[in-house]
């Protein structure tokens, strides 16, 4: 039996494609309006997951005593209560960076993280107020984050390696978290073995039938 030099074709097609690392960069979020940054409030920081930590540096709302509290927010929500001392969580808040944007655009606050970049800034002529970006870095003005009809922050934004984003808008004086809403899961280490793994046989059987 003879098979053709497309199916050959086919199953290595199959095999590389089910053997490369895959990666996807989402560009729906969902804004969620965390609380005032009045009484001392200040970004503590976020993990991965996009549970967020506020500190209150000032006293109020602290319990008496205490000073700084500290609260978290997991969905947009305060969950667990203040607490005296900053959660136990592996912080993931992204690091400080300078984005190459066109002639015209600037960038006043940005940071970066596994390969992409939020910040605040001005990217259209005669806006008067920054507004939040993000996306990849070879894209990073591809995303507005602010939320609808209104200016966005001026400073204070940081970026988990999912693509969340956590910003102080000055102007309303409030905190507001972007989630990435990516819903292109990558297959597992394991699943993607086993896929290999099955086209490879498939390519030995037909080799085998080939060259009888």
């Amino acid at each position: 039996m003879r098979v053709s030099k497309s199916w050959f074709s086919f199953a290595l097609i199959a095999l590389t494609t089910f053997t490369m690392p895959a990666r996807s960069f989402a560009d729906t979020y969902q804004i969620l309006n965390l609380q005032t940054d009045q009484n001392g409030a200040f970004f503590y920081g976020m993990n991965a997951a996009g549970a967020v930590v506020i500190s209150y540096d000032l006293g109020s709302p602290c319990p008496p005593s205490t000073n700084p509290c500290y609260q978290t927010y997991v969905g947009g929500l305060p969950t667990g209560g203040l607490t005296a001392t900053p959660p136990s969580l592996v912080y993931d808040n992204g690091t400080p960076c300078t984005p190459t944007l066109p002639s015209g655009e600037s960038a006043l606050f940005a940071s970066c993280n596994n390969g992409r970049v939020a910040f605040t800034g001005y990217l259209t002529p005669g806006q008067v107020m920054p507004d939040v970006y993000t996306g990849p870095t070879s894209n990073p003005s591809a995303v507005t984050l602010p939320p609808t009809g209104e200016n966005g922050g001026d400073n204070f934004i940081f970026i988990n390696s999912q693509g969340d984003v956590v910003w102080d808008d000055v102007y309303q004086e409030e905190f507001f978290e972007a989630i990435d809403l990516s819903t292109s899961p990558v297959p597992e280490p394991t699943s993607l073995v086993l896929l290999g793994s099955g086209a490879l046989a498939a390519l030995a059987a037909a080799r085998r039938r080939l060259f009888r």
